[in-house]
């Protein structure tokens, strides 16, 4: 699923999938391709290089960095921070997460819905046997709608929150794996990474 295909400043950026929560976007670049300063509010930005060399300046307002990328690293820009992407390279590829992605609306409310309302109109089907997908859809859509965005910067309620783009990227991987840490021969990746971060 591509759409708002767009291109900019000698790029070509692509949203690959995005929600209230999160948007992933593939950007493919050309030599001297950039993209101009920006920050990108509330949200974390990560980058990841996927093919070629790039330049990066990140602008944290009281000081200033570069930094040359390349295949395999991970430029993250923290919150409010701007900065600034150039192509070094013939062709470079890179896969942006942006963390949160906070909507229009969020800025001027921000409620938790009383248990009389979600009790009121959240009905699972349960009595259909097995969940239609249709119904699933439904149903998906409906706990977004009442699901409380911890990554926007009006939830200041508990001891936790939001997600950084690392989490969301290794959520994936765990997911598709699904897997158990338990025994090598289960998980011989994961089992070598953690030794490695041990």
């Amino acid at each position: 699923m591509l759409e708002n295909l767009k291109e900019s400043s000698g790029y070509l950026r692509k949203v690959i999938q995005g929600n209230d929560f999160f948007e992933v976007v593939s950007c493919e670049w050309g030599r001297g391709s950039f993209s101009p300063a920006h920050q990108h509010g509330w949200s974390q930005c990560m980058v990841m290089v996927e093919q070629g060399c790039f330049e990066n300046h990140l602008d944290f307002g009281t000081r200033k960095e570069v930094s040359i990328v390349e295949q395999g690293q991970v430029i993250v820009t923290p919150i409010g921070a701007k900065h600034e992407i150039r192509c070094l390279s013939e062709v470079g590829k890179t896969f942006h997460v942006y963390v949160p992605r906070i909507k229009e609306t969020e800025k001027s409310s921000f409620r938790t819905p009383t248990r009389g309302e979600i009790h009121q109109h959240l009905d699972l089907h349960l009595q259909e046997g097995s969940l239609r997908w249709d119904l699933l859809q439904n149903l998906i859509g409906e706990i977004k709608e009442k699901s409380i965005s911890t990554s926007s910067p009006f939830f200041m309620n508990q001891l936790f929150s939001g997600v950084t783009a690392e989490s969301i990227v290794a959520e994936e991987l765990i997911t598709h794996g699904k897997t158990t840490m338990a025994t090598f021969e289960a998980s011989p990746i994961f089992t070598t990474i953690e030794i490695e971060v041990i």
